[in-house]
């Protein structure tokens, strides 16, 4: 088993340096990257979408994944390396990291050969590797997540306050990073208090919870000095219009906000879009409403709509957060079999909007080898076996590990017996991403990856235990 990770290992280690970074098709990561170049240049550049944002949008927060965006440049100017290649090399030591720790976890959980086999699964999990590959925010952030459960279970076999203090502080940062770690707060109280009580005293626990503020607070502060606004970030009435108005149809029959921003504009007749939350902000702004202005508009329809039809809303949020989680989130944007490929696709982003990242991005090296295309053949390759083996039958399967497992935790509390905290937080903490994602946008493949690691690492942890149970009951008999 050591020599196959190994080999797997190298075999990535190697495709890392054949890949170009590149942009998702998606408008994320011109967006993280303009507030490097908003503040390297004091230029903000509008998506071309909405034509009358001419100030900057506070869509994310500018201490979350820029950081890394930040870092490459600093480091770039030193050492006269492309930024993006400096920012492929982080996100590759991030995945390393983020492989590292969950051999570490399963390890202390499942033994050795178990940590192993779970590593080997991640590595072979392809959508964790191309996003290392790719300028967005997810190994960035399930590197962080990983992290805070490492901290987590550090401060309950150590029984230190400093680790405590640690795991609340990262997860405030990683809140910054993407709001759905905010699940993280209420979780770790809870297992803090209720599974760990006599590991800490309550007043240790209250006070490190604290500690989770610290990166909000300092970005909003941030954000006054440099914005002139103490909001986190902007846009939670947007998505939120994603999974009320558009997905759900709940717009509310007589809605209040509708009719005074109607009066306010003077269009009597005014209808709001009904479709993606990028339409009726194109729409709004169109018609002279600022980022703020529509973020207001947007979030007071969308609680109308949940006011109004608030059993609809509560219920379709435990059907796709609880029955549906998602069973397969492959993203194959980004995997070619030649270097040239690559090349084409970057210089297909040509809004102006996409500009500053995409001049970063085309300093990289795409000089021919005929070693490289071998290599990234084999990567496409690896991408078609992937998708072919890893249907969605593999993932309902993961998924029923993950209720067998959460059943037998009720079952151990229901007996009495010990039940491990940092396992119980593996189980739990998917089922809260997705309904957390679900309560306030629609939950897509990427956003469930942490899930999915969870996922992975938790039936790893079960197999291991079943085998040994039938072990044991065997050499009693």
């Amino acid at each position: 088993m050591n020599l196959v990770l190994i080999i797997a290992l190298l075999y990535q280690i190697i495709l890392h340096f054949c890949i170009p970074v590149l942009p998702h098709y998606l408008n994320d990561p011109a967006w993280y990257f303009m507030y490097l170049h908003y503040f390297t240049t004091g230029e903000w550049i509008q998506e071309e979408l909405y034509p009358s944002f001419h100030q900057p949008v506070l869509y994310y927060s500018s201490l979350g994944y820029s950081v890394a965006h930040y870092i490459t440049y600093l480091f770039s100017r030193i050492l006269e390396l492309p930024s993006a290649t400096l920012l492929s090399h982080l996100q590759f030591i991030l995945y390393l990291t983020t492989a590292r720790m969950v051999f570490l976890l399963t390890r202390r959980q499942a033994g050795q050969q178990t940590g192993l086999i779970v590593s080997l699964a991640f590595f072979w999990f392809i959508p964790f590797f191309n996003y290392a590959h790719l300028a967005m925010s997810e190994t960035w952030f399930i590197a962080g997540f990983l992290f805070v459960i490492f901290l987590f279970d550090q401060s309950i076999q150590y029984k230190s306050k400093y680790f405590i203090a640690a795991t609340f502080t990262m997860a405030g940062y990683i809140f910054l990073v993407r709001p759905i770690a905010g699940v993280l707060f209420p979780i770790l109280i809870f297992l803090f208090l209720f599974f760990a009580q006599s590991e800490f005293k309550l007043k240790t626990i209250l006070l490190s919870s604290v500690l989770f503020f610290c990166f909000p607070v300092t970005q909003s502060v941030f954000n006054k000095i440099e914005f002139n606004t103490w909001n986190l970030r902007e846009g939670f009435g947007w998505n939120l219009w994603n999974r009320v108005i558009f997905t759900d149809n709940h717009f509310p029959e007589h809605s209040t906000a509708t009719i005074a921003l109607a009066k306010k504009l003077n269009l009597p007749d005014f209808v709001p879009s009904k479709g993606h939350w990028w339409e009726v902000t194109s729409q709004l702004s169109n018609l002279g409403l600022q980022p703020h202005e529509i973020q207001d508009f947007c979030l007071k329809v969308d609680l109308e709509g949940i006011n109004e039809y608030s059993l609809q809303y509560t219920l379709n949020t435990l059907k796709f957060g609880i029955l549906e989680l998602p069973f397969d989130p492959q993203d194959a944007e980004g995997v070619f079999p030649e270097i040239e490929n690559y090349k084409s696709y970057i210089i297909n982003y040509r809004s102006k909007h996409h500009m500053p990242l995409v001049i970063e991005l085309e300093k990289q090296n795409f000089n021919f080898s005929a070693f490289r295309n071998a290599m990234l053949s084999s990567y496409n390759s690896w991408n078609n076996i992937y998708s072919l083996i890893s249907k969605k039958l593999l993932y309902y399967f993961l998924n029923t590990s993950l209720w067998i497992g959460l059943i037998l935790q009720c079952v151990k509390k229901y007996k009495g017996q010990f039940i491990n905290p940092t396992f119980l937080l593996m189980l739990v903490l998917p089922f809260a991403i997705s309904i957390g994602s679900c309560a306030f946008e629609v939950l897509h493949d990427r956003y469930f990856l942490p899930g999915i690691l969870l996922e992975l690492m938790a039936t790893g942890i079960l197999i291991s235990s079943g085998v040994k149970f039938l072990i044991k009951s065997k050499i009693v008999r």
